[in-house]
């Protein structure tokens, strides 16, 4: 931005000169963004396509061959990144563990946020997303479509993305009708709040090149809680 100079009567510069050292000191001593606090609050629902549910969770990283491309559904009861809230949103992320789980890589990250998300909002989130994933990405794909998402009957999850795809999870039941769960205390680096109930269900989706679809997909129900502050070490 070009800065234009102009020659000022000697008292208004000296006001310049005041309110100009003022507003430097109020803007050094201002936080900066990696102070912010953020903390989150969220219901989530999942589907892989491998048969169980991926063992990453089970701290089976490397041990076991998979092939775990997922769907994941996130629905934000409270949050807020700085003055940010978050409180309502929905987002949907879909991506590739590859095939060796000790590398924490992801091949592919498609990120879908709700169309109702403003840029803030969206801003606010990815910068979070690391803090709350700690794998590396190759590749990110961005999109916002209308997300949906319907509690049903017996704990069910509808989640519908647009014209992107949709998922629909329920809770797998014995022949006694109990639900499998698994006592997981953590959900990659959030805290998970009484566990994963295992899930089977259809799920589809879509982004450009990438796609994510099984007939019967496998993954969990839980509801996660993370915190801290943007400048913490992961």
């Amino acid at each position: 931005m070009k800065r234009i100079l102009h020659v000022l009567p000697p008292v208004l510069a000296v006001l310049v000169l005041a309110i100009g050292g003022a507003t430097w000191a109020e803007d050094k001593d201002r936080p900066s963004d990696a102070s912010k606090e953020w903390k989150i609050q969220a219901d989530l629902v999942e589907l892989s396509t491998d048969a169980a549910p991926c063992p990453c969770y089970d701290e089976k990283t490397g041990e076991i061959e998979h092939n775990c491309r997922f769907l994941t559904a996130m629905r934000i009861n409270e949050g807020s990144v700085g003055d940010v809230k978050l409180d309502g949103a929905r987002i949907v992320l879909a991506g590739d563990l590859s095939k060796d789980l000790s590398k924490m890589s992801i091949s592919t990250l498609a990120v879908t946020y709700d169309k109702s998300m403003t840029d803030d909002q969206r801003r606010a989130f990815e910068s979070i997303l690391p803090r709350l994933y700690p794998q590396k990405w190759t590749r990110k794909l961005y999109s916002s479509a209308e997300i949906v998402w319907e509690d049903k009957k017996d704990d069910a999850v509808e989640v519908r993305i647009g014209d992107m795809g949709s998922m629909s999870v329920r809770l797998k039941r014995d022949d006694k009708g109990n639900i499998e769960i698994h006592k997981t205390t953590k959900y990659w680096l959030c805290r998970s709040k009484g566990g994963f109930a295992v899930c089977t269900g259809p799920m589809a989706f879509k982004h450009e090149a990438f796609e994510v679809s099984s007939p019967n997909g496998t993954g969990f129900r839980t509801s996660v809680e993370a915190g801290g502050k943007l400048d913490d070490k992961n």
